[in-house]
């Protein structure tokens, strides 16, 4: 529990995990590896790949803008932050924006937003309300860090292999550029 609790206050981090998506809905599951790059208040990646390391899709969040490709459909996105941004992988409404309070184990500083913290002092769960989605910080059993995001439409269960307090070298948190064939989305 203290390496979560140093990142709680880290600038920086990179983690990794593989995710358990249940689309509700649908009644669909399917798993997908995670891979974050964030330096806080600035920039954030995300590299969404399948259990077999295929490239699905690439987020990168700033305060300004958001800018994505999803390889399947090969599509292209650069422009404001849109609340479903994310509806394309995830049948959770998910605001790529909240991605950072959630990595980092923070409380969200809004009023739609209700958190409680445990015994450790350290944010367990928050609730959005309006949204009607709520995130549960835990442990897996074999003490690894675990994050669950649950609305009526479905479920993200992140299970975390890696969590340090650095961003993986090499790794470019610049906003992404159209790949060559990619149709752009607005």
């Amino acid at each position: 529990q203290s390496s979560q609790k140093k990142m709680t206050v880290a600038s920086e981090g990179q983690f990794r995990a593989r995710a358990l998506i249940k689309d509700l809905r649908q009644q669909k599951s399917f798993i997908v590896n995670l891979n974050f790059n964030v330096v806080r208040g600035k920039a954030l990646r995300l590299d969404v790949s399948s259990p077999l390391s295929q490239h699905l899709a690439t987020f990168v969040v700033t305060p300004k803008e958001l800018s994505y490709i999803m390889i399947p459909e090969k599509t292209y996105y650069l422009g404001k932050m849109k609340d479903n941004a994310m509806a394309g992988l995830l049948p959770v409404p998910l605001n790529a924006a909240w991605l950072e309070n959630i990595l980092f184990r923070n409380a969200f500083e809004t009023k739609v937003w209700i958190c409680t913290q445990g015994k450790s002092g350290m944010v367990d769960q928050c609730e959005n309300l309006k949204e009607k989605i709520n995130i549960l910080w835990s442990q897996s059993e074999n003490k690894k860090p675990r994050i669950d995001v649950k609305h009526p439409s479905g479920e993200i269960q992140m299970n975390f292999h890696v969590a340090q307090s650095k961003v993986e070298a090499g790794v470019s948190l610049e906003t992404l550029k159209a790949p060559k064939g990619f149709r752009t989305v607005r």
